[in-house]
């Protein structure tokens, strides 16, 4: 727990004065998803330093290795790379200058989106089990369709500010409302649900009109990637370049889904491809590669399987050898 690490790190500095500290700042699960640690960034800093801790390392997305545009990753590498050099620094002063100077005309309203991000994620703290971790789903946070929709519309309000006075602070806007993108479409039609009703008409057209900006994003100029997990980002690549997939997942009924190997996940490229096959029923399969006893497909990781735990089910998978 927290308590106990602060304890840990007390403890150590009362033996040294030489610590060296490696922090996570992202979600590696879930890149895009709202990981709203913004409170935490300037007093971790600054409790480093009071204990000793002279070499720190904030550990982001990388935009070398991983991509771009994980959720406000440019914003928290910003402050961050400030308050390293000089924790005394006011954190709002450099969220404030991050955000003026990355949106343009736009930074009021995604002012106002970030400063909703903060006041959502401090009253759920406040809740049992409202803990913040650097795995977890969008499933298991606070930001339900209420909050997406007002999201949504600080988005607006921002790309309306600027149009198209500047193409470079449109862009951000639009990268930065991938994270709403991300996390609506995957509380659609990643959860697989064999309890509650399935998403009204409405709801599955604001999750397709997702996978269409999620798509253009991928066609961009910079590399976007979702996970630092190989199948994550596989099946939402798969899922972009054959949005016709989806299809499957609208024949579901109450107590029965639909699990195309789109929605999958693959443990790795040696192990597992994705390919076209005529003789599935959407024209695409996973072909494994065999010699391995382990899994190398599964459906874990993109979403929590709702069940009846008193309910039985019957499985049937679709496998040709």
């Amino acid at each position: 727990t927290n308590v106990d690490f602060v304890r840990d790190i007390e403890g150590w500095a009362r033996l040294t004065k030489r610590l060296y500290v490696w922090d996570y700042t992202v979600n590696f699960a879930h890149y895009l998803m709202p990981t709203v640690n913004f409170d935490a960034l300037a007093g971790n800093v600054r409790f480093f330093k009071r204990n000793s801790v002279t070499d720190l390392f904030e550990q982001g997305v990388s935009t070398r290795n991983e991509g771009y545009h994980a959720f406000f990753a440019e914003l928290k590498a910003y402050a961050l790379a400030k308050l390293l050099w000089n924790p005394d620094l006011d954190e709002e002063a450099l969220f404030d200058d991050f955000i003026c100077g990355y949106y343009g005309k736009g930074a009021p309203a995604i002012k106002m989106y970030f400063n909703a991000l903060r006041e959502k994620e401090r009253a759920w703290r406040t809740k049992p089990g409202g803990e913040l971790t650097i795995y977890q789903t969008p499933a298991e946070t606070p930001f339900d369709e209420a909050f997406l929709d007002q999201a949504d519309a600080f988005h607006r309000q921002a790309l309306e500010a600027v149009a198209e006075d500047d193409p470079v602070y449109a862009y951000n806007i639009r990268m930065s409302q991938l994270a709403l993108d991300y996390t609506r479409f995957y509380l659609t039609y990643h959860n697989v649900n064999l309890v509650d009703p399935l998403p009204d008409a409405d709801a599955a057209a604001q999750a397709s009109n997702c996978l269409r900006r999620i798509a253009a994003a991928l066609k961009g100029p910079r590399r976007v990637i979702f996970s630092q997990y190989h199948g994550t980002n596989a099946r939402m690549h798969e899922l972009a370049a054959h949005p016709e997939r989806l299809s499957g997942r609208g024949r579901r009924r109450p107590g029965y889904a639909e699990i195309e190997d789109a929605v999958c996940g693959i443990r790795s490229p040696e192990e597992a491809r994705r390919v076209d096959d005529p003789l599935a029923e959407d024209g695409r399969a996973i072909e494994c590669f065999g010699g391995r006893h382990g899994w190398c497909v599964n459906i874990f990781g993109f979403g929590n399987i709702k069940v009846k735990p008193e309910a039985k089910y019957r499985v049937r998978v679709r496998v040709r050898v």
